[in-house]
């Protein structure tokens, strides 16, 4: 399959943090230039992302103030990677116990590559893994910008939350599906 290639390089258009909007050229097969606008983290710096189960089985996300949807959504806990050579499992380490005051016994990764949020978009994959045996050891330890709360609900009622909708945030859903058959829900060939 013959696919567009990009042309120069991106202009950042706005950048804040570690996060940039790009525009960026590609050029097409039949020769015509479409610019396109893309979401950027600094390179290397994936975010990685945990389901957290208790003993009980019990799941432990959070519920967070989203800003593009200008909503409240139920999600899975994470954060950015601080460095290439940081790990998605030393950042859950990190983030998932000053996210929720629970600090996981053992982390999974779920998928050897990440997983893209958005591959039309967004330039940055994330990790998806699933912690394992968390103990609530502290209260949550939060950013200034991090507007949330723990949520802990049974296994049954996490899976149903994502079928009424009540969980829409997408890497939750399949940081979810992936994290099944270690917790013991086989899936259907």
């Amino acid at each position: 399959m013959k696919v567009p290639v990009k042309v120069g390089e991106p202009v950042v258009m706005a950048s804040k943090f570690d996060k940039s909007f790009l525009r960026q050229d590609f050029q097409y097969p039949n020769g015509s230039v479409e610019d396109f606008y893309l979401f950027d983290y600094k390179k290397g710096e994936s975010p990685a992302i945990a389901i957290g189960v208790t003993e009980d089985k019990h799941i432990i996300g959070v519920r967070q103030f989203r800003h593009a949807g200008n909503i409240v959504v139920i999600e899975a806990p994470g954060g950015v990677l601080k460095n290439p050579s940081e790990q998605p499992e030393e950042a859950i380490m990190r983030e998932f116990p000053e996210e929720t005051g629970y600090t996981p016994e053992t982390i999974i990764r779920l998928s050897p590559v990440p997983i893209w949020f958005e591959p039309a978009n967004c330039t940055v994959p994330y990790w998806s893994l699933l912690a394992l045996n968390c103990r609530k050891e502290h209260e949550q330890n939060l950013d200034d910008t991090e507007i949330m709360e723990t949520v802990i609900a049974p296994l049954e009622t996490w899976i149903s939350w994502i079928f009424d909708g009540t969980i829409r945030d997408s890497k939750t859903i399949a940081t979810t599906f992936l994290a099944l058959p270690h917790l013991g829900i086989q899936l259907a060939p």
